[in-house]
């Protein structure tokens, strides 16, 4: 036996990768040959695949993707109404009929009442009536030619009926549905009125949409939301 040549050998062969088990390995040396037997193929051409079950393209059943439930819309507006959205994505005119002092109740419950400031400077058309969070009073002559301020330099809208439980500055000037300045109240789906509309912020021109006063006491709310 040429002990030399039988240990280049199986040098030779771990140099390549080749594995070979240790368990019922058989090594016959004749003619300065060596013949090696696994027990078993140890072929390294054709790699082991170990699925896991987790695999996001598994067709039986393990997509993890679909394990997981697509994440529910954040509540923008409580009740039936009608949701308008604004400012994409970040205001919503939450139509409904609630005083003023109840105008948080139409917002979900990550979202707060828009001040009159907010929604003076998006520009957009009310197709409801719409609480801001502010006790804008009011002045003017006609609709389309008013005002609601919010520095308070002029009129609150009045007396509200007794039966109503509400205070003097609790039903204020609030966002309106447009109308011709001949129609007067205008009145949206929910039957909130407004006797002044189109009236501008802060001044008469241009209309910013706000309105009201005039036993005018209840709207939906425009909601601001993260």
């Amino acid at each position: 036996m040429n002990t030399n040549r039988v240990t280049w050998m199986v040098g030779l062969a771990a140099a390549s990768g080749l594995a070979i088990a240790a368990a019922g390995l058989e090594a016959c040396v004749a003619n300065d040959t060596v013949v090696v037997d696994a027990g078993a193929d140890t072929s390294i051409d054709s790699p082991v695949v170990v699925d896991s079950g987790n695999d996001a393209s598994d067709s039986g059943g393990n997509d993890a993707a679909a394990d997981v439930d697509a994440a529910p819309l954040p509540v923008r507006c409580v009740g039936d109404g009608g949701v308008q959205d604004f400012d994409g994505g970040k205001m919503f005119g939450c139509a409904g009929k609630v005083t003023w002092p109840k105008r948080a109740t139409l917002c979900g419950p990550t979202c707060t009442v828009c001040s009159a400031t907010t929604w003076a400077a998006q520009g957009a058309v009310p197709t409801h009536n719409y609480w801001t969070d502010d006790r804008l009073t009011w002045k003017g002559s006609k609709p389309g030619s008013c005002e609601a301020d919010l520095d308070g330099g002029s009129s609150a809208c009045g007396t509200p009926p007794v039966d109503s439980g509400l205070d003097a500055n609790e039903f204020p000037m609030r966002v309106c549905v447009t109308g011709d300045a001949a129609t007067t109240p205008v009145t949206d789906p929910e039957g909130n009125t407004c006797y002044w509309h189109d009236c501008g912020f802060n001044q008469t021109q241009p209309s910013a949409y706000f309105g009201g006063c005039n036993q005018d006491l209840t709207a939906g709310s425009l909601c601001c939301c993260p």
